[in-house]
């Protein structure tokens, strides 16, 4: 089902992804599940409640599915990515150099492995070294940006995160 204005996701007040509602025949919530996962479960919800409808014969057991392409399931052992969105609207953490450009056609770039090298554990104790070696009121002044900046960064998401939501509540709603 197709809900680009959000109306149903509202009306559940859902707060999930994939979410499944299993509803019988008489408009009710008879099961849920939220993410990823027990389609065993839920092609057997789906059977039982086409049973208690009296919609005819209906099958039992599992379907197999033999999937082949871009159905194929996620390699989650050698996947190099986090999950992102179809849409740049809430795409976040993009870190391909130049950004994202919206609704246009651009070739991405892998960011450079500096910042990869320097994470973890190394950047921690790069970091120690660094703030250790420095005089007091240096650090005092580099902690206040840090805290300025990370909060002017908040606040604007959030207010952008507010105009996006605003803009998507159809008048009168």
């Amino acid at each position: 089902m197709i809900d680009n204005d959000y109306s149903i996701w509202r009306a559940f007040k859902n707060q999930y992804w994939p979410a499944l509602y299993f509803i019988d025949a008489q408009g009710r919530v008879r099961e849920h599940h939220f993410g990823e996962g027990e389609y065993e479960r839920s092609e057997q919800i789906i059977q039982r409640l086409l049973g208690e409808a009296n919609v005819g014969s209906v099958p039992g057991g599992v379907v197999s599915v033999e999937a082949a392409g871009v159905e194929v399931a996620a390699d989650w052992d050698n996947l190099k990515s986090p999950e992102n969105y179809v849409g740049h609207e809430r795409t976040q953490n993009f870190v391909s150099p130049g950004g994202a450009l919206a609704d246009r056609r651009r070739v991405y770039a892998a960011p450079a492995a500096l910042g990869l090298t320097l994470g973890g554990i190394p950047g921690v104790l790069m970091a120690v070294w660094l703030v250790k070696s420095l005089p007091l009121d240096i650090v005092r002044w580099g902690v206040i940006v840090v805290v300025l900046y990370t909060a002017l960064t908040l606040i604007r998401s959030a207010a952008e995160e507010r105009r996006t939501v605003a803009a998507s509540v159809p008048a009168g709603a």
